[in-house]
């Protein structure tokens, strides 16, 4: 295990010298986190040799960061008047218009962040040319956004065809729940099936946010983890733990093709999976470091991702779920009825405390009413999602049999509703904003000092 220790050490060095680059922090955060990793390795392990390779593989983290963005960018063009270029995102939809990512046809180079006007419909694989204001992107890990003038669609399906045939699927997928369910019902399924919340109303968006429960339809790695552990959960008295883990690992990678297998998506899947791996292998300590190497290999990938709310928010439950949960269960020491119901609760409370700093840095409002209200809700999620998944299988294959599992999933989503709605009248949000950056740090160490504390006893 040396090895495996001193790999897991220096990747979260690594990591660390990614934010610090990307958060342009000065020097005095460099010899911080430098002496904070190194007490922590010490302290977890009572091995000195381990706390050499820290500060090589922080400096490391920090030149990679800065030594990516400047190839990345070394042979853009960005244009000065008119241009060309294809959509190769799904477009996301607002009041206002639709914001989608374009590449730039030669004789430019380069990606963006497009804007479109409401009146202009526009899909993925459109091939554009007009003209428009670019503003700058604000650090190095976005991109330049551009608001079009004159713009004008030229061609259509000139995206990669693997994610065309994905976002068709998806689209398909999207029409027949609209079909079997009424027009609330079908929106909330289809956000929490696929990730989709261009359908929402502002009543629903609303009652998510006041009721903390918008993570619901984030398609994160908390959400696919509950989706992964209650899945296996119901297969591991049918199966043996191997053949559960490789029947919920097709599930999700036919979750992830159905909601598009977008870069997000993919990520939370594979975060998901490693948990349950440690879970199967009867190692949860193991997943520590196999979270490590799954960031370890998404930010070689792209470094920005680890500035994405929904990579840190994965990130930070699923730590909850593996470490805080478990701490949390041992000082309640629960005995009563219903354990399983007492171990859900547990994990999403672990998620919830787990995500908090993260939550105050993104966000800048909590509301406390959101710890009973996902204790309530979240295990009314895996159902859902089952029943979702059965409509579509239904609605795929023999559409007019559709309608039984409509009238068994709509009074389950009406509940869920009705529920956010309860706690969103009664929330009472807090500006984690006006909370010191101190203040965060120490919850963050007394929540890590107390899984570890669960750890050594353990």
């Amino acid at each position: 295990m040396a090895a495996a220790e001193v790999a897991g050490w220096a990747i979260a060095a690594f990591l660390s010298g990614l934010a610090l680059a990307g958060g342009r922090l000065p020097p005095f955060y460099f010899w911080l986190a430098a002496a904070a990793l190194g007490v922590a390795a010490w302290l977890t392990h009572r091995r000195i040799w381990i706390a050499p390779v820290i500060l090589p593989a922080l400096l490391a983290g920090i030149a990679y960061y800065g030594a990516y963005f400047r190839l990345k960018y070394s042979g853009w063009n960005l244009p000065a008047g008119e241009f060309s270029a294809v959509v190769v995102t799904e477009p996301q939809f607002t009041k206002t218009g639709s914001q989608a990512e374009i590449i730039l046809n030669p004789p430019h180079r380069g990606r963006m962040l497009a804007w479109f006007p409401a009146a202009k419909e526009v899909n993925f694989g459109d091939k554009l040319r007009g003209q428009g204001s670019i503003f700058p992107a604000a650090a190095e890990k976005d991109l330049p956004r551009i608001m079009f003038r004159g713009l004008e669609i030229t061609a259509a399906g000139r995206g990669n065809p693997a994610v065309g045939s994905l976002l068709r699927v998806k689209t398909a997928s999207l029409d027949l729940i609209r079909r079997a369910l009424p027009a609330k019902e079908a929106s909330f399924m289809e956000g929490v099936l696929l990730g989709y919340r261009n359908d929402f109303s502002e009543g629903l968006q609303t009652d998510m946010k006041l009721s903390g429960t918008t993570h619901l339809v984030a398609l994160s790695g908390y959400n696919i983890s509950i989706l992964v552990l209650a899945v296996h959960s119901l297969f591991l008295g049918l199966l043996s733990r191997r053949q559960a883990f490789f029947l919920v690992a097709a599930a999700v990678l036919l979750f992830s093709i159905l909601a598009g297998a977008e870069s997000s998506i993919v990520r939370a899947a594979v975060m998901g999976l490693a948990l349950l791996l440690a879970k199967v292998l009867g190692r949860p300590g193991s997943f520590g470091l196999a979270m490590l190497w799954a960031a370890f290999g998404m930010t070689l990938w792209n470094p920005g991702a680890l500035f994405e709310a929904g990579f840190l928010l994965s990130f930070a439950s699923l730590l909850g779920i593996a470490y805080v949960a478990p701490a949390i269960q041992a000082a309640a020491n629960f005995r009563g009825k219903w354990p399983r119901f007492f171990e859900f609760a547990a994990m999403t409370l672990g998620a919830q405390l787990a995500a908090l700093p993260v939550i105050a840095a993104v966000f800048g409002n909590f509301s406390w009413l959101a710890f009973p209200a996902n204790i309530l809700i979240l295990p009314l999620i895996p159902v859902l999602m089952g029943l979702g998944f059965a409509l579509l299988g239904v609605l795929y294959i023999c559409p007019s049999a559709a309608g039984i599992l409509g009238v068994i999933s709509e009074p389950l989503l009406k509940l869920v509703l009705g529920l956010m709605h309860f706690f969103a009248g009664l929330s009472a949000p807090v500006n984690l904003a006006l909370i010191p950056a101190w203040a965060v740090a120490a919850y963050a160490c007394a929540l890590g000092i107390f899984s570890f504390a669960y750890a050594r006893k353990k």
